[in-house]
């Protein structure tokens, strides 16, 4: 299943119109699961990433 991507900045603009910086953050992670055939779990793992994003403007 393919993940959904937000674009939100993490920080917004103060109050007052002063402009602060933004940073854009990815997390992306991967679970892989291996079952038998009775059902139980016989390997699981767990991968992912945070990716930093800064807009350039």
């Amino acid at each position: 299943m393919p993940g959904t991507n937000i674009t939100k900045s993490v920080v917004a603009n103060e109050p007052g119109g002063r402009k602060r910086d933004e940073i854009f953050v990815d997390v992306i992670e991967k679970i892989s699961v291996t079952f038998n055939s009775s059902g139980f779990i016989l390997t699981s793992e767990i991968d992912g990433t945070i990716q930093i994003h800064k807009p350039s403007n």
